[in-house]
């Protein structure tokens, strides 16, 4: 708990503009931008008949408890076995992608890293960072996904 909180302090400080600068964004800003990103990607590529944007929004959804049961290592395992052409198998595809690419951002957790190997090497404290980081950034995605995407209700 002690973590959780150093790290959305320090992560969420921003600082006042002064004169021409703008203020940076916050990580949650950061965090709502990419995933409004993401989502609307997955609804942009798809066609009106295609079930992987619902299938996206169900398993956005559930992710968050895959990883709080089982840990962020067997919840990204489990969604790259998912991986495939199928609609299923698309939505799986996008939601380990987001996840991978947010953590392997130059500031995230394993910086230009893939992100099970990141995750196989990493301590237990960069491990426990990035299962909290990951449980944020799902907020806004399932937020997004539930707006932008229509029906499988």
């Amino acid at each position: 708990m002690k973590l959780k909180a150093s790290l959305r302090r320090r992560n969420e400080q921003t600082t006042m503009a002064t004169n021409d600068k703008q203020t940076p964004q916050t990580i949650a800003q950061k965090r709502a931008a990419f995933s409004y990103q993401r989502v609307r990607a997955m609804v942009s590529g798809s066609t009106p008949d295609d079930k992987a944007p619902q299938r996206f929004k169900a398993y956005a959804n559930s992710f968050p408890a895959k990883v709080q049961m089982n840990g962020l290592g067997q919840a990204l395992a489990f969604a790259r076995s998912k991986s495939g052409t199928t609609a299923e198998g698309k939505a799986w595809q996008h939601l380990y992608q987001l996840v991978s690419d947010w953590l392997a951002r130059p500031e995230g957790c394993f910086p230009n890293q893939d992100v099970l190997e990141g995750i196989m090497s990493s301590d237990m404290q960069g491990y426990c960072q990035a299962q909290a980081e990951v449980q944020a950034l799902m907020v806004w995605v399932k937020q997004f996904a539930r707006a932008e995407i229509r029906g499988g209700d």
